[in-house]
């Protein structure tokens, strides 16, 4: 009896949680998008701070991480206020860093199949759309 009342509270906590985080109303309804740029060398950390603060001052980026161990820069953009382009030259003005911005091409069946991390067989994935379904 105690396992089935302790089940039954925990999916309701689940339920709950599920539709906090995806009710329509906390969506700020900023437009946000993600771009990499893949460092071909290893940069000390003084130089990956550079990097990272460069990328950040640029008007329209909110937000960027190097990822040391990869050596890659990942930052999100406003894409009504730049392009990743531009993101790109300008940190590469003056640098002679060697990088290159990451591309998934047009044909990868991730670009089609939207986010390419979400495995669409999980039970998780599975449980979070139904409960979606229900609440909408």
């Amino acid at each position: 009896m105690v396992f089935l009342s302790l089940t039954i509270l925990l999916i309701t906590v689940l339920v709950i949680h599920v539709a906090m985080v995806t009710d329509a109303k906390n969506d700020d309804k900023r437009i946000r998008q993600l771009a990499r740029i893949d460092f071909k060398e290893q940069l000390d950390e003084k130089v990956q701070l550079q990097v990272k603060n460069k990328v950040l001052n640029i008007q329209g980026v909110d937000a960027a991480y190097y990822n040391s161990e990869d050596h890659i820069l990942v930052y999100s953009y406003d894409p009504e206020i730049l392009h990743s382009d531009l993101v790109y030259y300008q940190l590469m003005e003056d640098n002679n860093y060697k990088a290159e911005r990451f591309v998934i091409a047009n044909k990868n069946k991730d670009v089609t199949n939207g986010c390419p991390v979400i495995d669409r067989s999980s039970f998780s994935y599975q449980f979070a759309n139904a409960v979606q379904e229900i609440i909408k």
